[in-house]
């Protein structure tokens, strides 16, 4: 029996009503093609922390058509999400990744997106008025206008145009989209500004500035510039051997800091306390989190009332099947043309 028939008929569950919230996503329109990971320590739970995984906009690298979409679609898919929470819930605070600072400084998102997203909705949209719309209508606009900027966005990255980069990358943001449609209602409060997390990222900006300063050492620089022509050891001096070894073991420390799951941790101890103070909390974190938090979840969560949903939009769930389909079609054509051979 899986999770949700089991939730069904059990009889605690069925009076519980955070359970009964999350059999009603599931049935849900606005959830359609989602997959949820739910944990709960007790089938009567008192809070619930909900977090939609994400794909998002960055500063630099090349995005393809591919990555776009994905990151358009999953933007365009969180603006119903929240607007599915404010609506049947009443939340109008939002937890979110990229933000530095304490939990209770509130930012609204639009931020310096507004224009562009008035300006858009006017030529694609000319008929539409914020406040007639349905979850529907929040969707279909956001799939056009994200997507629209999107493209704005992609542009600025394959030109390297940094100002053009940052003002919209901004706009490829369900969050702030959302808060446009909803003026001074919706908020967000950082999730990575407190201690727990300010602890672990000085320790990665020290390794950082250690790593830097290695780079410009002089005789770092000789001993690096040697590695290109040899590797015989008795070709470098003891000082160069150790200097070299020295930056070796920071970038493993580095890469080792970054990998391991201290985000999870300092973000997961943030929703087990904002849990407690409200039924449900919601935050929005980047979809890759999600193994981590299957493996701390009943760490941090195991001893409280708190149950644990992680929301994956259609567009973040790996589509093996396509590649599936993919080797098939190749296997057939591949004999077809042996057909033609033979």
């Amino acid at each position: 029996m899986n999770l949700a028939k089991f939730l069904i008929f059990s009889k605690k569950a069925k009076k519980n009503r955070l359970i009964q919230a999350v059999l009603g996503m599931k049935k849900s329109g606005v959830f359609r093609g989602a997959k949820f990971d739910l944990y709960t320590p007790t089938l009567d739970p008192q809070h619930l922390v909900v977090v939609f995984g994400q794909s998002h906009p960055v500063l630099t690298g090349k995005i393809n058509n591919r990555q776009l979409k994905q990151i358009v679609g999953c933007q365009s898919r969180l603006v119903m999400y929240y607007a599915y929470f404010h609506g049947t819930y009443g939340i109008k605070k939002f937890g979110g990744e990229g933000l530095h600072g304490d939990v209770n400084d509130l930012y609204l998102s639009v931020g310096k997106t507004g224009p562009l997203y008035e300006a858009a909705m006017k030529q694609f949209f000319p008929g539409l008025t914020k406040e007639k719309m349905t979850w529907r209508d929040m969707y279909d606009t956001a799939k056009k206008i994200i997507f629209y900027l999107g493209g704005l966005w992609r542009d600025a990255l394959r030109t390297k145009n940094d100002p053009e980069i940052r003002k919209y990358a901004q706009t490829v943001d369900g969050q702030a989209y959302y808060d446009f449609l909803t003026p001074a209602d919706i908020v967000i409060y950082p999730v990575e500004g407190e201690k727990q997390y300010q602890h672990v990222l000085e320790n990665v900006k020290k390794l950082e500035r250690e790593i830097e300063a290695m780079d410009n050492n002089y005789d770092y620089r000789v001993a690096k510039s040697k590695l290109g022509k040899t590797n015989k050891r008795s070709d470098f001096s003891e000082k160069e051997i150790r200097l070299l070894k020295q930056r070796g073991e920071l970038v493993k420390e580095f890469n080792r800091v970054l990998g391991s799951d201290f985000r999870e941790r300092a973000t997961m101890q943030i929703m087990r306390e904002r849990a407690d103070k409200e039924e449900i909390t919601v935050f929005t974190m980047g979809v890759a989190h999600r193994k981590n938090y299957r493996k701390l979840v009943n760490e941090y969560l195991k001893n409280t009332r708190t149950a644990f949903l992680f929301v994956r939009a259609p567009e973040l769930i790996p589509r093996y099947w396509v590649g599936i389909v993919g080797l098939l079609g190749l296997l057939g054509f591949l004999g077809l043309v042996w057909g033609w051979v033979v």
